[in-house]
């Protein structure tokens, strides 16, 4: 916008920084959007469908399933760290970018990974039955998707992370 006027009372932060102000609350943003929980989710669902498709002796898909729980452990450590550090009022940047474009990423892998144990059952749309576990793959899938976009997308987001990185 050109030549508004907001009244003194009104400003958020100090005059003429309102990006610097609304960049902040983006990081804020990522952080929350950031969070693991989805993935958590989806992990447990992996975890039950290796057992419930009679792949729990398959080395390869324990390697793939370890391999992801790993990814998800590390993430956990990283994701508090920073919500101590968001609740000790220090100064983010460009991390909750990278948090970003992990977590949507590893949660969609996640999913994939499900959606492969789950072989034909993975192009049914709704609630199914595989074995013992009544779930819907469609839903966690399709809510895998978006993280990597909304709240800025995951290309943007490593723009970001590349500027802070190299200093341009």
């Amino acid at each position: 916008f050109t030549d508004v006027l907001v009244p003194v009372e009104n400003l958020v932060g100090p005059l003429d920084e309102g990006w610097t102000v609304a960049k902040s609350l983006l990081g804020h943003e990522r952080i929350w959007l950031a969070s693991p929980n989805l993935a958590v989710k989806a992990m447990m669902l992996a975890r039950r469908l290796v057992i419930e498709t009679d792949k729990d002796r398959d080395p390869v898909t324990l390697d793939k399933l370890g391999g992801l729980a790993l990814d998800l452990h590390d993430y956990h450590q990283w994701y508090y760290a920073i919500c101590r550090r968001v609740e000790n009022d220090e100064h983010i940047g460009h991390e909750a970018s990278a948090m970003k474009i992990y977590i949507t990423e590893l949660t969609q892998r996640i999913t994939d990974f499900n959606l492969a144990l789950a072989d034909d059952n993975a192009a049914i749309l709704g609630s199914q039955q595989i074995g013992a576990i009544e779930t819907d793959l469609y839903w966690q899938f399709a809510m895998s998707r978006p993280g990597t976009i909304y709240a800025g997308c995951n290309e943007v987001q490593r723009d970001i992370v590349a500027r802070a990185l190299l200093g341009k």
